[in-house]
């Protein structure tokens, strides 16, 4: 017997084959945090609900539950976010994020906060999908900030100096130790040269307003720092791998 119909504004983070006919969509919404939707006809030839499987798209849907599996019973587009899929690095850095939401733990306790990020990271790949470098390690850190496992970096570990310019960060404490303490006959396992531009960026990415994440410029450089950075500590931190987006610049040398 099927649920009482129920309304939800979200995000499709993914579109997958469900049996011979039907898509399954993961859909993040800040009320219900992820859930799998049965579209069902979607996989036919010609079938007016395929649009209702396009991710990245932020809808209102109506679902009711049969069983284990939500149905889509109606659907509209609020925003297409289309200009992501005719950019394959915007399209590729989408991907990636909505495996991270896809596969991590989202409750009541943070899917409004996710949803929030979601919905502003895609709006920004969007607008100007040649941005997707920054936006990729901007979202990175932020989503892993929500999470818990990362920090303001404002002091030197070992001499609890300020930093004013490059300073070694690790990928999985936390820690972070100046140029000086690192070349005092100390080794530090596990990281990263980062530079002062590096470290303002991701102290960024934890302090601004949702609206001005993305509000930050930094050289190419910097931002292949970052990425690599917030790549690895995903790694680390999440016990996964989510490389895929670094693989495609790599084989595109970018």
């Amino acid at each position: 017997m099927a649920s009482e119909p129920i309304s939800l504004r979200g995000v499709i983070l993914s579109s997958g084959e469900f049996k011979d006919k039907d898509r399954i969509i993961t859909f993040l919404s800040s009320e219900a945090g992820v859930i799998n939707v049965c579209v069902k006809g979607s996989g036919k030839q010609g079938s007016k609900l395929l649009s209702a499987t396009i991710p990245f798209m932020v809808c209102d849907i109506v679902v009711s539950m049969t069983g284990n599996y939500y149905y889509l019973k109606e659907f509209s587009i609020v925003y297409s976010n289309s200009e992501i899929l005719n950019s394959l690095e915007a399209m590729t850095c989408a991907a990636h994020i909505g495996k991270l939401l896809s596969t991590s733990y989202i409750d009541d306790t943070n899917s409004k906060v996710m949803y929030e990020l979601c919905v502003y990271t895609y709006y920004a790949l969007s607008k100007d999908p040649e941005d997707h470098k920054l936006i990729y390690s901007a979202f990175n850190w932020r989503f892993l900030y929500l999470l818990g496992y990362c920090i303001l970096y404002t002091h030197c570990n070992s001499c609890s100096g300020e930093f004013d310019s490059s300073a070694y960060l690790s990928y999985s404490t936390g820690e972070a130790h100046c140029v000086d303490c690192y070349g005092k006959g100390r080794t530090f396992e596990d990281m990263m040269l980062m530079s002062s531009a590096g470290i303002k960026a991701l102290n960024h990415f934890i302090e601004s307003d949702i609206k001005k994440l993305f509000m930050v410029k930094v050289d190419d450089n910097t931002l292949k720092m970052l990425s690599l950075f917030t790549t690895r500590c995903l790694d680390i931190q999440l016990e996964g791998t989510y490389d895929s987006y670094l693989e495609l610049m790599r084989d595109l040398d970018v």
